[in-house]
This record gives C-alpha cells, sequence and structure tokens, in this order.
C-alpha cells in the first residue's frame, strides 16, 4: 500500500492513521446475520466509503487469490462483510496484494471483530473502516489448504519434504509480495486463519452448525444443537504433533507429542465463543506466535459424564443468551489453562498447552481441518505463524490503547 492510500496523518511500523482516499473491494456473505435491513454496500457509502465492487463470499470459491485484482482495480483496501470464516477467507485473498482488511461482523459469533475491539452494530463498524486506525497483526497459515469450503477432500497429499519445508521455512506470501495466482483453488503458499485453526470436535461441530437444513430448523439455537450433538459424536484422532520454534527452546529444535485427541486448535487470536466471551490469556496479535491447546480424550464413563455435564452447561448458557431480558451478560472473563475450563466453570481434563511458531499434523487417515470456522483443510499439514501478515483496520481509540 502506498502512503497515498493513506490520510495525511501520522504513520507508524505497527499502526497507521487510515482514511479511505479511494474505493474497496466489497465481500459479503449472503447467508451471514442482516445488517438491520441495510446491505453492507449501504453501509459503507453511507459512512463515506465508496465501493468499488461488491461480490458474495462464494464468489471467492475455487479461485486464484484475487487481492492482485483488487489493487489494479483501484481498490485500496478489502472489506469482509460476514462472519468469522468470511473474514479469513477475505484475508487470504488481500494478504498477498498488501491491502488492508475491514470488517462489518455479522456473524454468529464475530470472534475475530470481538478480539480487535470493531464494533459489532454493522453501522459503527463501517464508520471504522472510514476512519479508523491500522493495525499490523499475525495471521496463522496453513499448508496445504483451499480457499473453497469442503474441497479438502480433494487436495493431494503433501510430500514429506514439502511439508518439512512449510514447518521449518518463512511464510510466504507476505505483504508486498505479489501471490502467484492458481487456478485449482489452493492459496499460494496455503490459506490464512485470523482466529483458529482446529482438529476433531470442533470440526464436527463446525459441519453440522454450517447445514442449511439444520439452520432452518433451530434457527439461532442451531450452534448450541449443533454443539450437542458433535459431543454425542466424539471419537478419539490419534495425531502427531512435531512442534518448531516452541518459546524457550532453540530455534531448529522439533517437539514431539502423540496423543488420542478429542480436539487439537491453533490459535491466533484469544476471543472465542461469541456472547460468551472467552478469552485465552497471554495471547497476543503480534506476538509472533501461535498457541497450540490439545484436550486429550476422556476415557468412556468420563466422557459420558463430561457430555451429560457439558448439555446442562449449554443448556443453561442458552437460557441466559437468549432469555429475554435487557443486556448481555457475560459468563466469565477468562478462561484459565491446565485445565481448560468452559464458561459454565466445566473442567475439561486432558487439556494440554504449547506456544511455538509452527506445527506439523499428522494423523492415521486423512482428517478434515477448519479454518476460521469452515471446511479448508486436511491432514498432513502445517500451521505456522505469519508474523505481521495483516493490517486490519480497527478503531483509532484502540490502537492509541495499545
Amino acid at each position: 500500500m502506498n502512503q497515498a492510500d493513506l490520510s495525511p496523518s501520522q504513520s507508524s511500523s505497527s499502526a497507521q492513521g487510515w482514511a479511505t482516499r479511494g474505493p474497496v473491494a466489497l465481500v459479503y456473505s449472503p447467508h451471514a446475520g442482516s445488517a438491520r435491513g441495510d446491505h453492507p454496500q449501504a453501509l459503507l457509502e453511507r459512512a463515506g466509503v465508496a465501493v468499488a465492487l461488491s461480490v458474495p463470499v462464494d464468489a471467492l470459491d475455487a479461485s486464484a487469490p484475487l487481492g492482485q485484482r483488487w489493487r489494479a482495480a483501484g481498490c485500496v483496501a478489502a472489506i469482509a462483510a460476514g462472519g468469522d470464516g468470511t473474514v479469513g477467507a477475505v484475508a487470504t485473498h488481500a494478504v498477498g496484494a498488501d491491502l488492508p482488511l475491514g470488517i462489518v461482523p455479522l456473524g454468529t459469533a464475530n470472534d475475530i471483530a470481538r478480539a480487535l475491539n470493531i464494533p459489532l452494530a454493522p453501522a459503527d463498524a463501517a464508520h471504522v473502516i472510514a476512519q479508523g486506525a491500522l493495525q499490523a497483526i499475525d495471521a496463522g497459515q496453513a499448508i496445504p489448504s483451499q480457499t473453497e469450503p469442503h474441497a479438502a477432500a480433494h487436495q493431494t497429499a503433501p510430500s514429506e519434504a514439502q511439508l518439512d519445508a512449510a514447518l521449518t521455512g518463512a511464510p510466504t506470501d507476505q505483504p508486498g509480495q505479489p501471490a502467484a495466482e492458481r487456478a485449482d483453488g489452493r492459496a499460494p503458499g496455503g490459506a490464512y486463519f485470523l482466529h483458529a485453526l482446529t482438529l476433531g470436535l470442533n470440526v464436527e461441530f463446525a459441519r453440522l452448525a454450517t447445514d442449511a437444513t439444520r439452520r432452518r430448523l433451530w434457527g439461532r439455537f442451531t450452534y448450541i444443537a449443533s454443539a450437542i450433538e458433535s459431543l454425542d459424536r466424539l471419537k478419539p484422532i490419534p495425531v502427531t504433533l512435531r512442534f518448531t520454534g516452541m518459546s524457550g527452546a532453540p530455534e531448529q529444535s522439533v517437539f514431539v507429542v502423540q496423543r488420542e485427541t478429542a480436539l487439537f486448535t491453533a490459535i491466533n487470536l484469544p476471543v472465542f465463543g461469541g456472547r460468551l466471551g472467552l478469552r485465552v490469556p497471554g495471547i497476543r496479535a503480534d506476538d509472533r506466535l501461535l498457541d497450540f491447546i490439545i484436550i486429550e480424550t476422556p476415557e468412556p464413563q468420563a466422557a459420558r459424564a463430561a457430555f451429560e455435564t457439558a448439555l446442562g452447561a449449554m443448556t443453561r448458557a442458552a437460557q441466559t443468551l437468549w432469555a429475554p431480558r435487557s443486556g448481555v451478560a457475560t459468563a466469565s472473563e477468562s478462561l484459565r489453562l491446565h485445565p481448560v475450563q468452559n464458561p459454565a466453570g466445566v473442567a475439561l481434563p486432558g487439556a494440554r498447552w504449547f506456544r511455538a511458531r509452527a506445527v506439523e499434523i499428522e494423523t492415521e487417515q486423512p482428517v478434515e481441518l477448519t479454518l476460521d470456522g469452515e471446511l479448508r483443510g486436511r491432514t498432513p499439514a502445517v500451521a505456522r505463524v505469519a508474523p505481521g501478515a495483516v493490517r486490519v483496520i480497527v478503531p483509532a481509540s484502540a490502537v492509541a490503547a495499545r
């Protein structure tokens, strides 16, 4: 991005004053929640942001990274209007073109927006895009991975040499480096995620929660119903993890972990759980590391007890979230690790936490991975940090408070 794209105010390496001086590319999710009857383009234009092109997020599927084309069309930023999956998808297309990323949160959880202090009211978020500030944050990068949801089943498994190179090499498609175009739907160097990559329980949850028929049946209770059903379908996954760049260890050392896993997640941003307001302590958006949580598979009796306890906890959470009363209660201010706890105070046994630059994930059979809640990858794969890869338009007050 050149200096002409910024307002003539201050700029620095980590945060820059921002005011749009050109049109933007808008990518919106037609399946996300409404902006109170207003199309995101109308919200942006009312806030003073010109929109050069507006496309549904499905148009990105099986497409080579489009960021360079957006920049060539005169766009000075890429705007994601939708849930976390839409934000992650747009980031993958924007990073190689060095386009700042704006967010209009229209999803159910909106964990990325919450983590970056972006207003959840769409109109307020549009005003931030018009007059906010740029904050450089780390991203996660999954190799290999797809731009198109559910296409991972058709991807070719990478060779051992390719995985080793991804595990130890520098992230690709960094800001200012044009991304080579691919016609096979695979992002060059892998797709990006801003919030989390997951394997196991959360993948089954994502499969259920994104099913259109279930959404019509359960409406606003889709997430609760899907979480309960995914717990009931819990199956252990034997996984081998090879960590490099572990915090406090020599850079080239490899730390190997083998576990029967119910859930594995690579976390880049600390907030999750949507309105529950959960937060993993100690995670920063610019620490050049990813945090990894493994929840080992409990014994059958313990799993049944955990399921019954979680069922009651999620029922209470649903009653708390959607009971007809004013205000929104936050169930928990933080998530304690070793053991990890959910908002109802239910201990999750067998939780382990690691912090590293990258991890190679290997399973006995290919297993699907989610990136920001979308099915976009499968094992074997590498998840690694891409330091400062994304510049997000955030409230100026949030940058000033850092």
